[in-house]
C-alpha cells in the first residue's frame, strides 16, 4: 500500500482524519512522513511525543486519536522503555 498524498488537508476535521489515517498507516510499519509510503518495519511502535511534533498538535491530541482507533477497534497495546511509552498495534 502507498499512500502518496499530493498535499494535506487544510480544514480542521480533515486534518484530523489525514493524522489518524496516517497514524494508523505508521502503527501498520508504513512510512507516512515525507509522503514517502515506505516499510519501515513489520513490528512498529509510535511514541506519542513523536507524533505531536510530527503532526503539530499536542500530545493530549494524539492521545484522543489512538484513542478513537481503539474504540474503532484497532486493537493497540503499550509498552513502556524507561520514560518512553510507545504504541503499537497488537498482534493478538
Amino acid at each position: 500500500m502507498n499512500w502518496n498524498f499530493k498535499r494535506r488537508p487544510t480544514e480542521e476535521k480533515d486534518k484530523r482524519l489525514y493524522r489518524i489515517l496516517s497514524i494508523l498507516a505508521m502503527l501498520q510499519g508504513i512510512r507516512v512522513s515525507g509522503y514517502s509510503g515506505v516499510r519501515v518495519s513489520e513490528c512498529p511502535s509510535v511514541q506519542v511525543s513523536k507524533l505531536s511534533e510530527e503532526f503539530n498538535v499536542s500530545e493530549r491530541q494524539v492521545l484522543r486519536d489512538l484513542n478513537s482507533l481503539s474504540v474503532a477497534g484497532f486493537p493497540l497495546e503499550t509498552t513502556r522503555e524507561g520514560h518512553n511509552i510507545f504504541w503499537k498495534l497488537s498482534r493478538a
